[in-house]
């Protein structure tokens, strides 16, 4: 069977060496704008606030904010995946990226940086249309002082990678929830259930609908105990 690839979006590579008239299967290439390199590897990060919207293919750019609000960016146009739990659940303030080893030296820097500065952080912003778009120039320049430190203690990114999780974390998921809620709210209902299929991966949301329908029973008790006495069913709006 015929399949056909899209080559609109990002450029389509050859993950090995191929002669002239090989027959070209899925698992020869890879759509992909990113340099895989022998450094590159496979690093998570859940201590980086993501858009609300934010999922698995998409591109980003990784920038620390200071204090001050000057803005920098650390990572360049990153395809991110959002891993998921054994139980095929969406961990949805975690982003994995492919990242050769400078660029790990250097968003560990970031981190450890951010970590020490009260009131900065560090953020991922999107690609509109990856495949349109260029990637940003990064501007942010490793600290001396941070870089020696890391040398002296690897452990110490870590610790400020948790510090950041522990900094983030609820606000991200508040916001990542209200987003998902949102689109099943301005969905019909043939779109409704394609969404619920995709939003009840996110454990948090799912856990959100646990509280949701023991509350939901709570209220149905009350209704029937409220109308054993007035026969009246539902609760009386006082003026």
């Amino acid at each position: 069977m015929k399949k056909y690839i899209d080559i609109n979006n990002v450029p389509v590579l050859a993950k090995v060496s191929m002669n002239k008239n090989t027959v070209i299967t899925p698992n020869l290439i890879v759509q992909s704008d990113e340099n895989i390199t022998d450094d590159v590897r496979q690093e998570d990060y859940n201590m980086i606030v993501l858009p609300a919207d934010l999922m698995t293919d998409d591109y980003v750019d990784i920038s620390l904010m200071t204090p001050t609000g000057q803005n920098f960016i650390v990572i360049s146009k990153a395809k991110v995946t959002i891993p998921t739990n054994n139980d095929g659940t969406y961990i949805t303030d975690t982003v994995r990226m492919n990242l050769s080893e400078d660029e790990i030296l250097t968003i560990s820097s970031a981190i450890v940086e951010a970590s020490g500065l009260s009131g900065s952080k560090l953020y991922a912003t999107k690609y509109v249309e990856a495949g349109m778009q260029n990637a940003a120039t990064p501007t942010y320049i490793p600290n001396a002082a941070v870089t020696a430190q890391i040398s002296a203690d690897p452990n110490i990114v870590s610790a400020a990678m948790e510090t950041l999780r522990t900094r983030y974390t609820d606000t991200a998921k508040a916001i990542r929830n209200n987003y998902l809620q949102s689109l099943i709210d301005s969905s019909d209902d043939y779109e409704k259930l394609s969404l619920k299929k995709e939003i009840y991966k996110y454990k948090e949301y799912t856990s959100y609908m646990e509280y949701y329908n023991e509350l939901f029973y709570y209220i149905m008790e009350i209704n029937k105990r409220f109308k054993k006495y007035t026969d009246i069913r539902g609760c009386i709006k006082w003026e």
